[in-house]
């Protein structure tokens, strides 16, 4: 006891002198992780409840419509700006065939064939400005060979070739 009383004295006249101070290494300051772990804890909480509390819609209800029904291929199919006409080439290939180019008026009418000159036709695009239509060719209307652009009216006519 008595040499717990001494050793208390000399600790007290070292701290008070400044020894004592220059002895001992405070611990490196930690930084605070607290607000950190509660914004995380927060954010995780707030998508469970979002998840779990939010309004359950059902998806919109697809519907098919058939447009074409043909033995034969139509292909490269191609609706008007205002999804009121659908353009295609229909014929035997599937692709650069042989065959007319089509349109039909949405969502009944009759499909109606604007060419009869049998190339082999691909890529149908309706040109801005909407009386007329155009087609790439492989092989002109003349010899059958190169590659021609060509427009017709889009409800029959005369063809023209713009080269």
């Amino acid at each position: 006891m008595k040499d717990l009383g001494i050793n208390l004295r000399r600790l007290r006249q070292d701290s008070e002198s400044g020894k004592l101070a220059s002895n001992v290494v405070a611990p490196p300051a930690r930084p605070t992780q607290r607000p950190l772990v509660y914004a995380a804890t927060a954010l995780v909480l707030l998508a469970l409840f979002q998840f779990r509390f939010r309004e359950h819609t059902k998806p919109a209800r697809l519907e098919y419509t058939q447009l074409t029904n043909f033995a034969d291929s139509a292909t490269s199919l191609v609706l008007s700006l205002g999804g009121r006409i659908l353009m295609f080439i229909r014929g035997t290939e599937t692709f650069r065939g042989r065959g007319g180019i089509y349109v039909k008026l949405l969502p009944d009418g009759e499909p109606f064939q604007l060419t009869h000159d049998g190339t082999n036709k691909m890529s149908p695009v309706f040109p801005l400005g909407g009386d007329r239509i155009a087609y790439g060719v492989t092989g002109s209307m003349t010899d059958r060979t190169g590659w021609a652009t060509w427009t017709v009216p889009l409800f029959g006519g005369s063809q023209a070739c713009c080269p």
